[in-house]
């Protein structure tokens, strides 16, 4: 088994985080992602998008989430 993250340019909320930012997919494109039907990168790249900024909110967290050895559901709070 893989995996992979996909990115793509950031939004305006990242942009003061970072150049770049995974690709999140809206609910309804999620079963197109993961099924069949899709034909080819021309069917995929409409969802190789920011996500829409006013959809999300940003918040510090600890620095922990920069070690890969630390997996715990805390890392995700807000200090």
């Amino acid at each position: 088994m893989s995996c992979a993250i996909v990115t793509c340019e950031e939004n305006t909320l990242v942009t003061s985080v970072h150049d770049r930012m995974p690709v999140i997919l809206a609910r309804d494109q999620e079963e197109a992602w993961m099924g069949q039907e899709l034909k080819g990168p021309v069917d995929l790249l409409p969802m190789l998008r920011p996500y829409p900024a006013e959809e999300m909110e940003l918040y510090p967290v600890s620095k922990l989430v920069n070690a890969a050895t630390v997996d715990e559901p805390e890392l995700i709070e807000p200090v």
